[in-house]
């Protein structure tokens, strides 16, 4: 392969690796204080940047983890969105919400080669 050919490859993939690391999306920003109180919301067109996809158990283990062993930004992140979640439950329960227990679905999809 040419130097030529081979430096407009790496472009190449770098440029895809860029598109698949960062998502175009539609955010919803909110400012909320640690008590739950909504301050700000702003609509935006936005570019992401994921971090993690996580099941809900890997969550959950998040959430469970001591503090003191919770040093990653995703186990602080989820840690903060919890406890903010259980806040703005609780307010709805207050309000007179209703709570419905469902049960979890799973979908296992097979491919036939």
């Amino acid at each position: 392969m040419s130097g030529e050919v081979f430096t407009c490859f790496a472009n190449f993939i770098r440029k895809l690796s860029y598109i698949v690391l960062y998502s175009f999306a539609f955010s919803v920003l909110w400012e909320v204080t640690s008590e739950g109180k909504i301050v700000d919301v702003n609509f935006h067109k936005s570019i992401i940047h994921s971090i993690a996809a996580l099941t809900y158990e890997q969550a959950q283990a998040l959430i469970d983890e001591p503090d003191e062993n919770s040093k990653e930004i995703k186990c602080g992140a989820v840690k903060r969105l919890a406890s903010i979640a259980r806040i703005l439950r609780q307010r709805r329960i207050d309000a007179g919400a209703l709570t419905l227990a469902s049960p979890e679905g799973e979908l296992n999809v097979r491919r036939s080669h």
